[in-house]
């Protein structure tokens, strides 16, 4: 985002852990197009599509084009100090809902 704070062209939109507890993957959206998408899975380093992918996908196009992150209202107070892509993320690994696939 040119003329923003933050800088990164990425950013972290949710966490995933997976149902066999094998790991835990991020969905990173991009800063200039919201259409494109990247996980940090094995599965979309293959092959450019999995199921966490598939997911945020689905959950944008019923939010028209959004991805609404769910936080609990008491997360607030620490959104207010985000300035950087790496602050974003923290704030969402820390706060946000994991999905399990």
């Amino acid at each position: 985002m040119k003329g923003s704070s933050m800088e990164s062209e990425w950013r972290t939109v949710q966490i995933f852990l997976d149902e066999e507890m094998t790991g835990v993957f991020e969905v990173q959206v991009s800063n200039t197009n919201s259409k494109k998408l990247s996980c940090s899975c094995n599965t979309y380093a293959n092959s450019s599509k999995c199921r966490h992918i598939r997911y945020v996908k689905n959950a944008m196009d019923n939010n028209s084009g959004h991805y609404a992150i769910q936080i609990p209202a008491t997360a607030t107070e620490d959104a207010r100090d985000i300035s950087t892509a790496e602050e974003w993320r923290n704030f969402v690994v820390k706060h946000a809902k994991v999905i399990v696939l």
